[in-house]
């Protein structure tokens, strides 16, 4: 890209530029944020509907609370009762957070557990898709194409509006088969999560960029999201296409051990709004004032629900086989690049002794993010 900025009608690709409970620590009660006053929060939570589907949600899940702007409590913690979702409030919790993991008994988590050891007490894992943008409407395209490649791989997701400006995907464990290849599935936690987070991401690009652009094109993008055509665009066979990974995240990085994710119904901090489960069908219309404290409606549709067995067994060996094939072209590139005299591998190992303590504890598996 040279000196002056193209404009839209210069900009071309395929996503064409063009125009338009246990124990939590004692805590100064109450605690308030600016969107959350005490009264709001103890009027939310004391609804039997809304502890309901909470404590569903919380079943076989490590809970975490968070008590305003102050940080979370003591972990793990469980939900078993409505009695200890009042009890968190009464001691000042404003949001509660649940693990994409499940197991057998999540009281029996240790900070210091190996690999081993979380794959024994681990019974299963959500795929939970983390859609964060700070602009709502383009969360919301991205929702949508989630939710019609998951469908298209023969899935029926559930969705969650996150309580700000983005949203969760669901696959419930129970869709998944026990064991792919000769590796149990419940062990496969976070590479098989990740993987397919990475295949649906790389699925919904192209369409995803073409579906903004059309909504804004590149000068509503750069207006909205602050940033310059240069950080918006990226090189395709000699064509600026736009580049969403600059302002909208499919998180990836964050599928990881212990990582929590906002339970539904919990209240959000900064919005004051719900994380409420919401229709698939609906996405698309969905607004944030549906999620209001005063408007929100119980949902219908639960999350992330219970799935149906072996609905996702072709999701899962596309995503494996899709990787196979990323890694595979990788290595021939590098290949390529040695013979070229570009790039030479190390032959050198490095002893695994020498690796400082804090990589040993990664290579052990991480529990708190």
């Amino acid at each position: 890209m040279s000196g002056s900025q193209p404009d839209d009608a210069s900009i071309s690709g395929r996503a064409t530029m063009s125009s338009p409970a246990g124990a939590s620590p004692a805590v100064p009660s109450p605690v308030q944020t600016p969107t959350l006053h005490i009264s709001r929060v103890l009027r939310h939570y004391k609804r039997p509907d809304v502890q309901e589907k909470m404590l569903a949600a919380a079943s076989g899940r490590e809970i975490g609370l968070r008590f305003g702007t102050g940080g979370f409590g003591k972990r793990p913690d469980v939900l078993n009762f409505s009695g200890d979702i009042m009890a968190a409030v009464a001691q000042g919790a404003t949001s509660f957070h649940t693990s994409e993991e499940r197991w057998h008994n999540p009281l029996d988590i240790r900070t210091e557990m190996t690999r081993r050891e979380q794959d024994e007490l681990r019974s299963g894992w959500d795929l939970v898709l983390d859609i964060d943008c700070p602009i709502f409407e383009y969360s919301r395209i991205a929702a949508e194409l989630c939710v019609a490649v998951l469908r298209d791989h023969g899935v029926e997701p559930a969705v969650k509006f996150s309580g700000n400006k983005g949203f969760h995907i669901a696959v419930p464990w129970e869709s998944f088969p026990s064991s792919i290849g000769n590796k149990q599935t419940s062990r496969l936690f976070p590479e098989a999560p990740r993987i397919i987070a990475s295949y649906i991401k790389e699925l919904i690009a192209e369409p995803l960029a073409g579906r903004i652009m059309e909504m804004d094109g590149i000068d509503g993008v750069k207006a909205k999201t602050g940033k310059s055509f240069a950080e918006l665009t990226v090189k395709q066979e000699g064509m600026d296409v736009l580049n969403t990974d600059a302002f909208l995240e499919i998180d990836t990085v964050l599928l990881a051990s212990r990582h929590l994710y906002r339970m539904p119904y919990s209240l959000h901090e900064k919005s004051g709004l719900v994380s409420t489960p919401i229709n698939p069908d609906k996405v698309g219309k969905f607004k944030r004032e549906m999620a209001a404290i005063e408007r929100f409606k119980v949902s219908d549709f639960d999350f992330p629900g219970t799935g149906t067995p072996m609905q996702a067994e072709v999701l899962l060996k596309a995503a494996y086989e899709r990787d196979s094939f990323n890694k595979a072209a990788a290595s021939s590139l590098l290949q390529q690049a040695g013979q070229t005299g570009e790039w030479k591998p190390i032959g050198a190992k490095m002893p695994l002794e020498t690796f400082p303590p804090c990589i040993h504890f990664i290579l052990n598996g991480i529990e708190d993010g």
